[in-house]
């Protein structure tokens, strides 16, 4: 996660934790499911179908959970969004991610991608959120034992040691964002045209 950014968040009003949050609509994006799809297609070669169903179900599900929370989270901080720092996030964005989609669309995406990093920034250090060199030796040794490829390079190189590190870290935030709130699922809404 990005901790030298030039953008702020400031905490207005205490985080209502024990809110609960209307899920009203459950998305997934086929792109989003394909790419998580080959992801484990890729590590787990002999994936069943039904695992494999399983697996992107609650990466979907768990998803939309955390994004119903951000949306409420953010709703707590003032920000203040660097503009050379949205520019180049755009620029990343437009490069590597969304070819072709309106500036509008791409502004709003990626000011959503700093807020996010200026929210786990805030909530990490509020959890104490942390991933220990241990946890990422351990996490690379079980993706050698379940893939039986090659890891040596993210032990010897660190910056992709340090990769693996964000990423669980990520995924940790993600989690503890999920459990600090409770949901309530009211999915009785029209169908989009």
């Amino acid at each position: 996660m990005a901790t030298n950014l030039k953008s702020t968040a400031k905490l207005v009003k205490p985080i209502q934790y024990d809110k609960v949050i209307e899920v009203e609509r459950i998305f997934a994006d086929p792109a989003f499911i394909e790419q998580h799809r080959q992801r484990i297609l890729a590590s787990f070669k002999d994936a069943k179908e039904s695992a494999l169903y399983h697996e992107l179900t609650h990466i979907v599900i768990k998803d939309n959970l955390f994004s119903c929370a951000m949306n409420a989270i953010v709703g707590y901080f003032e920000f203040n969004i660097d503009e050379a720092e949205l520019k180049n996030v755009m620029e990343g964005l437009k490069r590597d991610v969304i070819q072709g989609a309106e500036d509008n669309t791409v502004q709003a995406i990626a000011e959503k991608i700093i807020k996010k990093a200026l929210v786990f920034n805030h909530l990490q250090k509020e959890w104490k959120v942390e991933i220990t060199d241990e946890v990422v030796k351990n996490v690379i040794s079980l993706y050698y034992e379940k893939t039986n490829q090659s890891v040596r390079e993210y032990l010897d190189d660190k910056q992709k040691f340090e990769g693996v590190r964000t990423a669980l870290l990520e995924e940790r935030m993600v989690l503890e964002t999920i459990n600090h709130f409770k949901f309530h699922f009211n999915l009785t809404g029209q169908l989009p045209n």
